[in-house]
């Protein structure tokens, strides 16, 4: 609760802070709709969760009425910074991004009616805290909770890399198709599965370090 109270403070006191340079700088008149998801997906942002929301929303503010079949995924970009540092309900993100987007009255008009949509990004970044709670029972040969989910904080984590939840898999695919599995029991669009997967970089991430390590 506290670190929720701190951050409140934090965004409440925002600086305007330039838009990250790495962040699509091109025309995004000449790139497709998911040319344009990808590249803010890949940017390089701040490590600091709020300046890396602020660097997000600054640049996808104006695609999200331009763009509609992309903004439900941008908007999950933008948020997972916030997210994952601790804002877990969706009136304190809701707060937070009103914070950071207070000169932008046109985003905000568009937020007022889409904020069904934050909702729905915030039990997608829930469910994929599940994945957080999972292991590999050697004994049983199988996967298994190792944490209670219903105790679980959004920001309270356990590095997937070092537990041995890939020994389930004998590759990226069959993990790939197990959590599609997982995802689809909490009613989760399928296309934002499969880019939920893009943006948490399981396989970048985790699958490479376990090859690196079986080799």
């Amino acid at each position: 609760m506290e670190v929720i109270v701190l951050i409140k403070r934090w965004l409440s006191r925002w600086l305007v802070k330039p838009i990250n340079e790495g962040i699509l700088s091109e025309d995004v008149s000449e790139m497709t709709s998911e040319d344009i998801y990808n590249a803010i997906r890949l940017a390089k942002v701040s490590q600091n969760a709020a300046y890396a929301s602020s660097d997000y929303f600054e640049k996808i503010a104006p695609l999200c009425n331009e763009y509609p079949d992309i903004a439900h995924s941008l908007m999950r970009v933008a948020i997972r910074p916030l997210f994952y540092c601790g804002l877990s309900s969706e009136k304190d993100i809701l707060d937070a991004i009103g914070g950071i987007n207070r000169e932008n009255s046109a985003f905000l008009a568009w937020l007022e009616k889409n904020e069904c949509m934050v909702a729905m990004v915030v039990k997608e970044l829930t469910v994929c805290c599940f994945l957080y709670d999972l292991k590999y029972d050697k004994m049983k040969k199988q996967v298994v909770l190792e944490h209670r989910i219903s105790k679980r904080k959004a920001d309270v984590f356990v590095e997937i890399a070092d537990k041995n939840i890939f020994e389930a898999f004998s590759s990226y695919e069959e993990f790939r198709a197990y959590v599609r599995s997982l995802y689809c029991e909490y009613d989760l669009n399928e296309d934002e599965i499969d880019r939920m997967m893009l943006e948490e970089d399981y396989e970048k991430k985790y699958f490479s370090k376990l090859s690196k390590r079986s080799a």
